[in-house]
């Protein structure tokens, strides 16, 4: 079973890194399920995007610091998160 906290914790860093200002995964799933009716995104399902969003948050944090060996700085951490974004964004969007 997929566990935001375990990817964490294996990344190295917090669970909030993961789903940024939404809080959690069901608040991230609103989102996209909310941009999908508004014809924002084309997202046919939502929970497979926001566990996409995820994996990709959490690789990128695991290289970034050598899979929780050195600390996220912010600024890193923002740019993971832009670009993850980025990223769901170019996917499905409409």
């Amino acid at each position: 079973r997929w566990s935001a906290h375990a990817i964490a914790a294996a990344a190295g860093v917090g669970k909030q890194t993961i789903y940024g200002p939404f809080g959690d995964r069901q608040r991230l799933f609103l989102y996209l399920r909310d941009c999908h009716a508004a014809g924002t995104l084309d997202i046919p399902d939502p929970s497979r995007a926001a566990r996409q969003f995820s994996y990709v948050l959490v690789t990128e944090a695991r290289v970034a610091t050598a899979y929780g060996a050195q600390p996220l700085a912010t600024p890193l951490r923002r740019g993971i998160a832009a670009a993850a974004a980025d990223l769901i964004v170019r996917a499905y969007g409409s």
